[in-house]
């Protein structure tokens, strides 16, 4: 058997395994959110009448029937993010025998936007899908409840005054309780959360929320000032408010066990359900695990279906080319790469990437990238490629130019070529179109099959709307052109000496890319939340000062995690950086965007 079959078999047998892999955590990844089934998630889409198409995700357990209707959940989310950001809601109320709708928010997700809403708290999806729930046969109109997070808070209280719910559950953010149109009030039963490390809120935010409880006749109280943790009215008489503050920052206020608990007790007492169970009695945190390990999966995945196309068909064969020569930084050079490694994203976030994070939330900036503040994700890659020419620069006057190094060298070119061989570059995008079309045909069949994706805290891998791709084009260029130099410098200028064993040497430098590109984000990141969930949201903390807000840089960790292994993976198999670049450049740009992107401006 020649050298080239046994490649291509070997090729397939891995991508097969990985391929195992994820779709086993596809099934424990249902499995955790449905109870094994006893939960099914419908996916929804729906055509307004002003043309906007508005999504949702409906979760019903088996115990909701015609025959004994269920209560019902509506949950709205802020200004970043999907309705899968609410799955936590959704599992723990439906284990309790809800049906729980969580909506795709100012187009969000996969809807489109809709201006008629922009701007507005009570919006039209909102009252689409809460009709929708009313008229279900399976869902008892007498036992409901709106939730929101952040901006969706606000859009709670508003909501609430037109609906009547039983219960409003305003989490963090609540915008100074604007008052409602025609001077409408709720005055059902209230159960505020806010977190005690949440620097967006101030006593002065939460302080309309006492005369929001005394426009209810019925809540006799001399406070001028709210008081925290205080039940005003009661149960009895469907009059209770409370606002708790819990042990948390803004964004981990809508997925802190200490909040959930709060809230499923409140709501629990407000009504009957069909399942009761301990407000501490709580599984979401497992499908957080479940879908981060399924990123992983599903990465990997993408990555050796590249590799298995590339050995195993004549078209993608030219992409592999003989590993360029080990020639990296040595001695002092390689020790100031790492520390640049170290040093540089620090510089990054305190810096907001130079002052790009301002620059991107602002007018006319907006109108072309609309991240917002949702996503600095973004700009810290661009900050961090910026800086990463600097080490590369060392390597090209040092190393580099010691060993004549050439376009080959950097990984840049095919074998015996001395300008940039445009056919590898196209093969290599083309190879990455086929794989990322692949790969999210499979989270599409795995939504349509199982009505889940892989998700954990704000991030992940959800199918796209055709709608969202073409706006995401700019955002994928951007990201693939950061890693080019993030692939150079990894592989090329940062490459470890050899032990003589490629398979030793591959592992050796996937650990250590994965390490020095994720652990400095990552622990910062850590350090901030251990300050916000042990430092009170009036006080300030070093990190609270940074020009880039670390508290959303959410699933980046994980992100460069992936986009380190996928370069140096790519990289190590085929001898050229084009492959991670393209593949793993769009991957990482996609889950940041799908999930981190304002709605808004869509």
């Amino acid at each position: 058997m020649n050298k080239e079959n046994t490649a291509g078999k070997k090729a397939t047998r891995v991508f097969a395994i990985s391929l195992v892999v994820t779709l086993l955590l596809s099934i424990l990844n249902w499995g955790v959110i449905t109870g094994w089934g006893n939960i099914k998630i419908t996916p929804m889409r729906v055509v307004g009448d002003n043309g906007a198409t508005y999504t949702a995700l409906m979760y019903v357990p088996k115990s909701a029937t015609n025959e004994a209707p269920a209560p019902a959940l509506l949950t709205l989310q802020g200004a970043s993010g999907n309705a899968r950001n609410h799955e936590e809601y959704a599992i723990e109320y439906a284990r309790r025998g809800f049906v729980v709708i969580s909506v795709d928010n100012f187009g969000s997700g996969d809807a489109t936007i809709d201006y008629d809403s922009v701007g507005q708290w009570k919006t039209a999806i909102g009252d689409l899908f809460w009709d929708y729930m009313m008229g279900l046969d399976f869902v008892d109109p007498t036992r409901t409840v709106i939730s929101g997070h952040s901006i969706g808070s606000t859009g709670t209280i508003h909501m609430a005054a037109y609906v009547n719910p039983t219960v409003a559950v305003p989490i963090d953010g609540f915008m100074g309780v604007y008052p409602s149109k025609d001077d409408m009030h709720y005055t059902g039963m209230i159960c505020a959360i806010t977190g005690i490390a949440d620097s967006q809120n101030t006593i002065e935010r939460l302080q309309p929320l006492l005369g929001l409880f005394k426009v209810d006749e019925r809540i006799k109280t001399d406070d001028t000032e709210l008081v925290l943790d205080k039940m005003y009215g009661s149960f009895e008489d469907g009059s209770a408010k409370v606002v708790y503050m819990t042990d948390s920052g803004h964004e981990d206020a809508m997925i802190n066990k200490q909040g959930m608990q709060l809230q499923l007790d409140f709501v629990q007492q407000a009504m009957d359900v069909p399942n009761p169970l301990p407000g501490s009695d709580q599984t979401w945190m497992y499908k957080d695990f479940v879908g981060l390990f399924g990123m992983f999966a599903f990465a990997f995945m993408l990555m050796a279906l590249a590799v298995a196309l590339i050995e195993n068909t004549a078209w993608f064969a030219s992409i592999k080319n003989p590993i360029p020569r080990n020639i990296g930084l040595r001695g002092i050079g390689m020790g100031i790469s790492v520390a640049c490694a170290v040093v540089f994203p620090l510089v990054v976030l305190k810096t907001g990437a130079f002052g790009l994070t301002k620059l991107f939330q602002q007018a006319p900036v907006t109108e072309i990238f609309a991240m917002g503040r949702a996503n600095r994700a973004f700009t810290v890659v661009i900050g961090l490629s910026l800086m990463g020419l600097l080490p590369l620069l060392l390597f090209v006057f040092t190393d580099g130019k010691k060993q004549k190094a050439t376009l080959r060298d950097y990984g840049l070119t095919s074998e015996g070529k001395t300008g940039l061989d445009w056919m590898l570059i196209l093969k290599s995008l083309i190879l990455a179109v086929v794989v990322l079309f692949c790969g999210f045909a499979y989270l599409r069949w795995q939504r349509e099959c199982f009505g889940t994706d892989f998700y954990a805290w704000y991030y992940g891998y959800k199918p796209i709307a055709w709608v969202k791709f073409v706006p995401q084009i700019k955002y994928l260029v951007i990201w693939c052109a950061c890693f080019v130099l993030s692939s150079i410098g990894m592989n090329v200028e940062r490459r470890l000496p050899s032990t003589g064993d490629e398979n030793k040497d591959m592992v050796r430098q996937l650990v250590v890319n994965i390490f020095l590109n994720c652990i400095v984000i990552f622990v910062v990141v850590g350090v901030q939340w251990y300050l916000q969930h042990n430092v009170h949201f009036l006080d300030k903390t070093s990190l609270g000062t940074w020009a880039a807000d670390i508290t959303r840089l959410w699933g980046m960790p994980a992100g460069m995690a992936i986009g380190a292994f996928g370069n140096t993976y790519l990289y190590r198999k085929t001898g050229s950086i084009w492959p991670g670049v393209f593949l793993t450049g769009c991957l990482c740009a996609l889950s940041c965007v799908l999930y981190g992107g304002y709605g808004y401006y869509v």
